[in-house]
């Protein structure tokens, strides 16, 4: 019994840890073309809140959608939006049709973008020519939100179908994770032990590094 108290013990505070840096973290969508500074800072940010398990992550995130109005959700839910994406092996370029048609961008939460009905799933982030993430410059100074709101949990499960978890440790930017044209065998969601140093390649391809 006292080793279970510890162990609630130890994920709330992950919890609080987690919503407290998010909270004081600027938003992506208020910077403007210029503030590569800035973006970077962010994206540390992000790397450094990467190392949870995945159940700790998806337990924060339930947490945030119980708990924020719509319009503190949209703002918070945009910074979960771009930290996903970190987290997740992602790989550059559009989806499959099968992964466009299960993934929640598919309903324009944010203005990822899209081409031929398929979406740019690693979107606001992008990779240089060093397979470093890079957050990209808005195209527009104001971004206007249309239809359901976002969920963040739901994204979350979504990634944890369809993508492993991006390891840190990798130096080799060539060799690119591959969009999945099918769900891959997976772990029930949220179940994953969601480590950054020990993800699996997905497609036989290593994953992309974060640094």
């Amino acid at each position: 019994m006292r080793q279970t108290n510890v162990s609630q013990s130890k994920i709330d505070t992950d919890m609080k840890n987690i919503i407290e840096t998010l909270q004081q973290t600027q938003s992506w969508l208020d910077l403007g073309k210029d503030d590569d500074v800035a973006r970077a800072k962010i994206t540390a940010t992000y790397i450094q809140l990467s190392h949870y398990d995945n159940d700790t992550i998806r337990a924060t995130l339930v947490k945030i959608e119980s708990e924020y109005s719509f319009g503190d959700l949209f703002q918070m839910g945009a910074k979960i939006f771009a930290w996903l994406r970190i987290i997740f092996n992602v790989p550059p370029g559009y989806c499959s049709d099968e992964v466009a048609k299960a993934s929640v961008v598919s309903g324009r939460c944010f203005p990822a973008p899209v081409k031929d009905g398929r979406v740019d799933m690693l979107w606001p982030y992008t990779l240089d020519d060093n397979g470093n993430l890079i957050l990209v410059k808005p195209e527009h100074g104001v971004f206007i939100y249309s239809g359901s709101p976002y969920s963040p949990t739901k994204d979350f499960d979504f990634m944890v179908k369809f993508y492993e978890r991006r390891a840190k440790e990798n130096k080799s930017p060539t060799k690119l994770a591959e969009h999945p044209k099918t769900p891959p065998t997976s772990q029930p969601q949220g179940k994953s032990d969601g480590k950054s140093d020990g993800a699996r390649p997905s497609n036989g391809t290593r994953p992309t590094k974060t640094q």
